[in-house]
């Protein structure tokens, strides 16, 4: 069953780089209401309306706008960031492996329980990382703003 894994023996901004591809691939899914090569969504909750129909072609639209704009800067910077930097949002060694151990277990758990409930908890963790993420780096706030967007929309479950 497909879900967040760390990269184990990789480094922390390698491990970075693999949280930004997943992060994208769960907003991606919703959006699109099917998996992606990460298969990061259970299947099961696509047959529900995770976005308003009306709005699904404008959330689809402005999200690729946005992953162009802020995603290559963004990945290319994680590479560059002084390590200090991280260290101060705490994306590196344990702090970061702890964060990423919490993202896989709540994955685990949205798998095991495809809920809506589960999916809202792994964008809460999401955001947690994500912010961190982009308070060290500048750039990508329009991409977290537009998840907070999308998820606000999901219906209760």
């Amino acid at each position: 069953m497909p879900q967040f894994a760390s990269l184990s023996g990789k480094d922390d901004r390698a491990q970075l780089q693999h949280f930004v591809e997943y992060f994208l691939a769960v907003v991606e899914e919703i959006i699109q209401k099917k998996a992606s090569e990460v298969h990061a969504v259970p299947p099961k909750l696509f047959s529900k309306n995770l976005l308003p129909e009306d709005l699904e072609s404008l959330f689809r639209d402005a999200w690729l706008v946005c992953r162009e704009r802020d995603v290559p800067p963004l990945v290319e910077e994680i590479k560059t960031v002084p390590i200090q930097e991280l260290q101060r949002h705490g994306l590196v060694g344990v702090e970061l492996k702890a964060k990423l151990a919490s993202l896989s277990r709540i994955s685990q758990w949205l798998w095991a329980k495809p809920t809506l409930k589960a999916l809202k908890k792994l964008l809460d963790m999401i955001d947690s990382l994500f912010e961190s993420l982009v308070e060290a780096i500048p750039g990508g706030h329009g991409l977290a703003e537009l998840k907070e967007a999308i998820e606000n929309l999901l219906p209760e479950d």
